[in-house]
This record gives C-alpha cells, sequence and structure tokens, in this order.
C-alpha cells in the first residue's frame, strides 16, 4: 500500500469494499502522524466489507 486511504460519506446509497488480497500497511508508522489511522471508513452508514482478504497492521515489524 502506498499510503493511508480514508473513505468519506455521506453516500447517497449502501456502500460496500471488497478485499480479496493483503492490505498491508506501511512500516514507517511515523508518516502516519498527521493522518486519523491507516485506512479510515467515516461517517458511511450501511457500509459492507467483505471478502477472503487481510488487513495487515504489521504490528510485529512496525
Amino acid at each position: 500500500m502506498a499510503g493511508p486511504v480514508k473513505f468519506q460519506g455521506p453516500c447517497k446509497s449502501l456502500a460496500s469494499v471488497r478485499v480479496e488480497g493483503t492490505l498491508q500497511a506501511l512500516v514507517e508508522p511515523e508518516k502516519l502522524k498527521s493522518q486519523d489511522g491507516w485506512v479510515v471508513f467515516q461517517n458511511i452508514d450501511g457500509l459492507t466489507v467483505s471478502g477472503g482478504g487481510t488487513f495487515d497492521g504489521q504490528g510485529s515489524i512496525a
């Protein structure tokens, strides 16, 4: 992943995100200091996150 991502509503219809692979956080957490987080879903009613993918925050490395 190149950097943080933010999905921000409101949305006029239902929203869905399908993750099939691995979303991997940056190894340098200091690059997120000015951000709300690594992956942010904000003000989205009826959001569905599905798929067989993984959110890898790289906790042991970062």
